[in-house]
């Protein structure tokens, strides 16, 4: 039975200096996909209490009624009948009206497109994307969607590897969900600044090709290795941020002009870590590593970005007791006004995955617990995030209340008895009758956890 597990005694004392009681994840409920594993992405929508669920492997869509959150109810399963070799990567529920938009990817070498659906699966629009669109989500007016082109794939020619530039699109539906216009945002080559995942970093990408592992060294500056992963829209919508997981940076795109206004290199976190997959736990080294973030959120109120700092670099980089390593094995936050990280968890996170049992001595060596996804949502008069662990399968609350001191406050294992692997992918968060809740896909699992947040 999956268990509620509180955090160090330190934490707690910490966390009651701060609350009167302290806060509390609870499990309330797991949807079971029909499919085995490939539940990777979540959208909610408030207006009809629905939750959609994208999977990879089968090419469909769930929609599962959460009406009431503890007894998750299928609704229907969209199958998009998509040709071979297409997938679908990512869905984002509009947040008013009954339309899904799905970024749909393509062969290597061709591009993608987005999708609008109605919520009986029938196409309403299509949009052109760019090589391996991975991300879509609209803005909190809907009137504007935004997709990262991630083109990570890669082929050989005249003795080199190439791929296709990585890109941003953003499609103007001011004027209707008809009627959308397609803009893509390209990148010029990045900088070789202090901060950022330089070409003197020695990094490889890994990567499958033809059924086999590759590794193809990493040019940061390069267009081409520019591999947009996730995007958060600023309140006002002015903004749209961009995760650079590889490259260690965040991308600033002017959302009306579609440009690229700047680049935040995120710099080197160091911190005490175990670096070692030997059978015993011991957060007693020194870890120096480029940052690396996968999903990222910003605050309710603007100011800040968070980032999950999984890595991507290949596992050499991970494993280098020289530094930087890959992946900082933290969450970040990033002021957004002066355009820097101000703070990081530090090593709370797999302290805390250890605390609770469930921290992945296997890879001490190579990016600890993986935080990758993150929300944030404010309650009790602050910001908090809740982080996905991949590797350990758990959920962390973190309190924002000190944006250069974020604290873990609780952690909860997403494991029943008898459980495997589950490896939280997608995160939303929801309220709901007066209760907080976030939902996770497991993407090793096919199934959805539904938790509640309690203070």
């Amino acid at each position: 039975m999956t268990s509620r597990i509180l955090i160090p005694i330190l934490w707690l004392a910490l966390s009651s200096a701060a609350h009167a009681t302290q806060p509390q994840l609870s499990l309330v409920a797991t949807w079971v996909s029909s499919e085995p594993e490939g539940t990777e992405i979540l959208s909610y929508q408030p207006k009809t209490r629905t939750l959609a669920v994208s999977n990879s492997e089968a090419g469909k869509i769930d929609l599962v009624s959460l009406a009431r959150p503890n007894l998750p109810m299928n609704i229907r399963a969209l199958d998009l009948e998509l040709p071979d070799s297409h997938t679908i990567n990512s869905v984002a529920f509009h947040p008013d009206r009954d339309v899904l938009a799905v970024a749909v990817a393509g062969p290597v070498g061709s591009v993608g497109e987005i999708q609008l659906l109605d919520l009986h699966g029938k196409v309403l629009a299509r949009y052109a994307a760019g090589h391996g669109p991975d991300d879509v989500h609209f803005s909190p007016s809907g009137e504007w969607l935004a997709v990262a082109n991630e083109a990570e794939e890669y082929w050989a020619e005249g003795g080199k590897w190439h791929s296709h530039p990585g890109s941003v699109t953003l499609i103007d539906l001011t004027e209707g969900l008809l009627e959308g216009v397609v803009r893509e945002v390209r990148f010029k080559p990045l900088p070789q600044r202090h901060g950022l995942t330089t070409l003197d970093a020695g990094r490889f990408l890994e990567r499958e090709i033809d059924g086999e592992e590759v590794e193809i060294p990493f040019d940061s500056g390069d267009p081409a290795h520019l591999e947009p992963e996730y995007t958060a829209f600023a309140p006002d919508e002015a903004t749209v941020y961009v995760s650079l997981q590889e490259n260690n940076g965040i991308a600033v795109v002017d959302t009306a002009s579609a440009t690229v206004r700047g680049i935040i290199a995120l710099g080197v976190t160091e911190h005490m870590a175990d670096l070692d997959d030997d059978g015993r736990v011991s957060f007693t080294e020194t870890l120096r590593a480029f940052r690396e973030p996968d999903q990222i959120a910003v605050t309710p109120d603007g100011r800040y970005l968070v980032t999950a700092d999984e890595g991507d670099t290949d596992p050499k980089a991970s494993k280098t007791r020289q530094g930087p390593a890959g992946g900082g094995r933290t969450l970040s936050v990033v002021d957004l006004v002066a355009a820097e990280v101000i703070g990081d968890t530090g090593n709370q996170l797999d302290e805390a995955a250890h605390a609770a049992g469930i921290y992945p001595d296997g890879r001490s060596d190579n990016k600890g617990s993986e935080p990758e996804g993150v929300i944030t949502f404010e309650a009790e008069s602050r910001a908090w995030a809740i982080v996905a662990l991949e590797r350990a399968d758990a959920l962390v609350l973190v309190d924002l209340e000190e944006p250069s001191a974020p604290q873990v406050r609780e952690i909860l294992s997403l494991r029943g008895e008898g459980d495997g692997k589950l490896a939280p992918e997608g995160i939303v968060a929801f309220e709901q009758d007066g209760v907080r809740y976030v939902a996770t896909a497991n993407e090793k699992a096919g199934t959805v956890s539904i938790v509640a947040i309690e203070f």
